[in-house]
């Protein structure tokens, strides 16, 4: 138990959702809220944030989710990054970008690369992915 306690407080996760048309049909977003962000081309990024996914980031196109994606790799370099893991749900040229600049950014990092489970991909949708770093 302590041991997992430890990787718990070093692990930083965050979901990129490209699509919010599941979490529509699941309920989880009205219909008028998921109309205006198909409309306006709106991406989300969430963080894990003590046992609660909340929204990191909200932008307008896939360019608004790298640039995040950037933004996060420049604020996690100051730590000893051991693994990174990914998870997603179909591989996307966003994603390859990231996934390369990762590997740059972190080369003595281990990397798991992974389709998520057919649970997760029904709830997230087409495109969505996660990166979770464990650090020292």
């Amino acid at each position: 138990l302590p041991i997992l306690e430890e990787v718990k407080a070093n692990t930083i996760l965050y979901i990129s959702l490209s699509n919010l048309d599941n979490l529509i049909k699941g309920g989880r977003i009205s219909h008028i809220k998921g109309s205006i962000t198909k409309l306006l081309n709106i991406k989300v990024n969430l963080k894990l944030i003590e046992g609660k996914l909340d929204i990191d980031y909200k932008g307008r196109g896939n360019k608004s989710i790298l640039k995040r994606h950037l933004e996060i790799m420049n604020e996690v370099k100051n730590k000893e990054v051991v693994s990174i893991g990914i998870t997603h749900t179909g591989m996307t040229e966003t994603l390859e970008t990231i996934i390369k600049k990762l590997k740059e950014t972190f080369p003595n990092a281990t990397f798991n690369i992974d389709y998520a489970s057919l649970a997760i991909a029904a709830h997230v949708g087409q495109e969505a992915f996660a990166i979770q770093y464990l650090t020292n």
